[in-house]
């Protein structure tokens, strides 16, 4: 063998076993699981330290939960909040919640540790590479998937606005079950997180709802809908719903995206509206596809088969 002959085969082998070592690494991610952070720790330690002064206050709370996370805290979304007068609010408006957060805070743990598993097994193809929080989040959300300063991405779980949403009693596997599916759903078909249409946004919101409640079947659609109100509204206003949407069926209008997934929507259908429709629709789909098929669907033949469950669940004539 020549010496450029003998230099090609060494280049190949470190190749190899360059990819061979990614695979394996790729491996050990998925079957560890998400990263986790755990934030409450720390703010329970700043509840229990005595603070002098309002000055005192925000030095603690900025030592303990804000400066340690700059990759959580230092995101768009919290910019009011972390002024002096953005953490002297907050404080103020957590107190009510404090002991079903303590209670919530301790279970979390052992509570999503089994909806993990179940979600690694039903998706074994899921690239792990995430990192799941723990937080308060300044009552600005339950549960919601972010891109972090550091590029990760991260589901982030708001212990605060689980309470402040949905009690102390919430049920942690399904939220946990919703919101990793979101990443998840974005690591295999991240065109559908691309498409600004009211639909787009139905499939996305509608299928996390229906992953959810496949992964923790004891659980009941008050559960799984996250809303105990909208999962007990008038069965007969699903085919409303469905014919209200389809007038909106590709609307990018953001008023258009409240009316049908807000909390705060008021107006003549139940707020969040959406998430019904959107689960409806996937139990209609759910009937042709298994899980990790539903998640790659795309294109105008996603299209067609959401407009037509639509046009089911809304007792519209096809030709109309």
């Amino acid at each position: 063998m020549s010496t450029k002959q003998g230099l090609r085969a060494f280049v190949f082998s470190l190749t190899v076993i360059a990819a061979a070592l990614a695979l394996l690494h790729a491996a050990r991610a998925r079957a560890a699981g998400p990263r986790i952070v755990d934030v409450m720790p720390a703010f329970w330690a700043f509840e229990s330290a005595p603070h002098t002064s309002l000055s005192a206050q925000d030095a603690s709370f900025r030592e303990l939960v804000l400066d340690p996370n700059p990759d959580i805290y230092g995101l768009p979304e919290f910019r009011r909040n972390v002024t002096e007068d953005g953490i002297e609010n907050y404080l103020q408006k957590v107190q009510p919640y404090l002991p079903a957060m303590r209670q919530l805070s301790a279970q979390v743990k052992g509570e999503v540790s089994a909806a993990e598993q179940r979600f690694l097994t039903a998706f074994p193809d899921f690239d792990a590479d995430v990192t799941v929080v723990y937080l308060p989040s300044f009552m600005h959300f339950d549960g919601q998937t972010a891109r972090l300063r550091n590029g990760k991405l991260a589901v982030l779980f708001g212990i605060d606005g689980i309470v402040r949403f949905h009690g102390g009693d919430a049920d942690l596997g399904v939220l946990f079950s919703h919101e990793l599916f979101h990443a998840y759903h974005n690591q295999v078909n991240p065109g559908i997180f691309k498409q600004q249409a009211l639909y787009a946004q139905l499939w996305q919101e509608g299928l996390a709802t229906y992953v959810s409640a496949q992964l923790n079947p004891g659980a009941s659609e008050r559960v799984v809908m996250l809303d105990a109100r909208l999962a007990d509204a008038d069965p007969g206003l699903v085919p409303d719903i469905a014919r209200s949407f389809l007038q909106k069926f590709d609307s990018t209008s953001d008023d258009d995206g409240k009316e049908f997934f807000n909390y705060g929507y008021a107006g003549p259908l139940p707020p969040r509206s959406g998430y019904l429709l959107g689960y409806r629709v996937c139990q209609e789909l759910g009937k042709k596809y298994d899980l990790r098929a539903l998640a790659r669907l795309g294109g105008d033949e996603l299209r067609t088969q959401i407009r037509a469950a639509i046009v089911k669940l809304g007792g519209i004539p096809p030709a109309l």
